[in-house]
């Protein structure tokens, strides 16, 4: 036979120190789940007009938006000024004194010259890849020759166009304008870019907060969980006093308040983490410390059906970086081109047509030349072939067809893994939901389970061991259901993100122009200032305001 000690007085005081603590803790995490609830919609609100990573895309997008259009000055007519003057003293020879001298010979010695030259012109590109220059020259000549019959001088004016037109390499639309179109599309690919880190944004702030609700609910649940095993530790202390109940229950109890003390504790880290997370993708500073925020919606199941054929053809469509690798393979494609025509020599066509005046002061040697009495014109052609067969350029082509054979091939690599990750991300979705209903009706049988366990234990058929079991079991089902119900809005995420819909089905989705409309302000002055930037997250927030976009868990 066994016998017992009673240490009824120590166990008394272990007991009521063991409940003190626990409700300390239970007081802890009620202050832990107070916070300011917050929407999804004005989260994303938030987001949107506060979250610096989003508005590093935005400038990133302005930027290439800029070089596109520093790109269309190439066709900016240019106007071109310049002056000489020229001192020169040179000995003649003996022709040129004879020369100088007429018949009678005897021409001067030395050649004294003071020249000054004045020059305008406006020089522009044309598409073809035509130069034009249309200039003007005035010069005034003064030297030992004219100085009897000019004492000022003489002054000559000319007048001209001069065109260079291109006939093989650098010739043609295609070639001149190529650098128009590559920026244009580095612009459109840098939009794609700008979408595809949103949706990314988006997608991990929506991510975020349903990472918050989650902790919040699984703290609430550990912390009702902490309160079920808090009474049963009540009512079984009173049944030991009454006799009715073995001491062994209080220690059993007292197991469970431990064990599900530290369940609560580790829910309130999550949810501090969850919180830290959450106000760091509204650029928010967040301490412990601080009332935190608190997601108020809840997730929401949808019975929709989806179509992996149509959606595929909306992933090719929509999705960012399939769009921006489409973008990438045109350009590869004129590189290409521009390439090829590269390796042809150079042969220009040469034409130049003016008209000249000479008079004793600028203004008679304009008007002289405006009579057009001595018209000039040229025409020829340029040949330029290098000697090598063009090693450069045939290395450059070379290059430029890999480059869009690459493309090309990750382009349909790609859409392959579009595709099934389409399908994947479909299954996942439609699994998850399928789960989030499962997990509820275990929940309900647990639920149920612990109902009659409890009767049963006011009736004296089962210990307090019994009754736990089936509350722990209970607790495991609610938090296996919550985690389906966050992995289903994951899913649907990832879903919205394959397809490209995230943004469209938020109202998010901007145009390109757009974009070009609402960052416009940024750069109306030239510089990028605090004040400019100021009016243009204002300008964001009103155009989420007037979009309103109806934020839903369903897809």
């Amino acid at each position: 036979m066994i016998y017992y000690v009673s240490r009824r007085p120590v166990f008394q005081v272990l007991c009521g120190l063991l409940t003190v603590l626990g409700c300390l803790n239970v007081e802890a995490a009620t202050n832990d789940l107070a916070g300011v609830p917050i929407k999804l919609e004005d989260f994303l609100k938030q987001v949107w007009t506060r979250n610096e990573s989003l508005q590093i895309r935005v400038l990133e997008s302005v930027i290439a938006d800029e070089r596109y259009k520093a790109e269309r000055g190439i066709f900016e007519p240019e106007f071109v000024a310049g002056a000489e003057a020229v001192d020169r003293r040179r000995p003649n020879t003996a022709e040129q004194r004879a020369n100088l001298g007429g018949i009678f010979g005897g021409g001067p010695n030395i050649y004294n010259e003071r020249n000054k030259t004045y020059s305008s012109a406006i020089e522009t590109l044309a598409p073809t890849g035509a130069k034009f220059r249309l200039g003007y020259t005035l010069q005034t000549l003064e030297n030992n020759i004219n100085a009897a019959a000019n004492p000022h001088g003489e002054w000559v004016s000319t007048v001209g166009l001069a065109v260079t037109q291109p006939l093989l390499k650098n010739g043609g639309v295609t070639v001149t304008m190529a650098g128009i179109r590559a920026a244009a599309i580095s612009s459109e690919i840098s939009f794609q870019d700008y979408r595809k880190n949103i949706m990314e944004v988006i997608s991990q702030a929506e991510a975020a907060y349903w990472d918050l609700y989650q902790a919040q609910e699984q703290a609430v649940l550990a912390q009702e969980s902490l309160r079920v095993a808090q009474t049963l530790l009540t009512d079984n202390k009173k049944r030991v006093e009454l006799g009715k109940a073995a001491e062994i229950d209080v220690l059993q109890a007292e197991a469970g308040v431990s064990e599900r003390s530290a369940v609560l504790n580790e829910a309130r880290q999550r949810l501090q983490t969850a919180r830290s997370r959450a106000a760091t993708m509204v650029s928010d500073s967040w301490s412990p410390n601080a009332i935190g925020m608190l997601a108020a919606d809840a997730p929401k199941l949808s019975d929709k059906k989806y179509d992996v054929n149509q959606m595929s053809m909306t992933a090719y469509e929509l999705n960012p970086s399939y769009a921006s690798l489409m973008k990438q393979a045109e350009l590869e494609g004129l590189r290409v081109k521009v390439a090829k025509n590269q390796r042809m020599p150079n042969l220009d066509l040469k034409g130049g047509y003016g008209f000249s005046g000479l008079a004793r002061n600028a203004g008679d040697a304009w008007n002289a030349s405006q009579d057009q009495d001595f018209p000039s014109w040229s025409l020829g052609v340029e040949l330029r072939v290098p000697m090598g067969g063009g090693i450069k350029s045939r290395h450059e082509l070379k290059a430029a067809e890999l480059r869009r054979e690459a493309t090309l091939r990750a382009l349909n690599g790609l859409g392959i893994t579009l595709a099934n990750t389409l399908r994947s991300s479909v299954f996942s979705v439609e699994s998850y939901r399928d789960s989030v209903t499962s997990y509820g009706e275990v929940v309900k049988v647990h639920e149920n389970v612990f109902t009659t366990q409890k009767e049963r234990l006011d009736a004296g058929k089962v210990n307090s061991r019994d009754l736990l079991e089936a509350e722990e079991d209970v607790f495991r089902a609610r938090i296996a259901s919550l985690e389906s119900q966050i992995r289903y809005q994951r899913s649907l995420l990832e879903l919205d993100l394959v397809t490209g819909r995230l943004l469209k089905d938020r109202n998010l989705d901007f145009t390109q122009r757009e974009l070009q409309n609402s960052t416009a302000v940024l750069v109306s002055s030239g510089r990028i200032t605090q004040e400019k930037y100021q009016e243009f997250l204002k300008t964001m927030q009103t155009e989420y305001e007037r979009r309103r976009p109806v934020i839903t868990t369903t897809p």
